[in-house]
């Protein structure tokens, strides 16, 4: 099963379940899609894993001001 993503560059993808913890970590998507709708990167709860170091230093993720403003990027798509 696939899982719809928004890149940083606002451009829509999708990813393999084993390669969206990477993209997070990576600060590589803004957004991804689960059964329930859209989850906002930094914004919205996500798993995280035990063996990940938390990172302390100050925020560089694209931040969504509105959940409207992802559906306004994924209809344009």
């Amino acid at each position: 099963m696939l899982i719809h993503v928004v890149y940083n560059n606002e451009k829509l993808g999708t990813v393999l379940p084993g390669g969206l913890q990477r993209l997070i970590t990576a600060n590589d998507i803004i957004a991804f899609r689960r059964s329930n709708g859209w989850v906002i990167v930094g914004e919205d709860p996500i798993r995280t894993y035990e063996n990940e170091t938390k990172y302390k230093g100050p925020e560089k993720r694209k931040q969504f001001m509105t959940l409207k403003f992802l559906e306004e990027i994924v209809s344009d798509k």
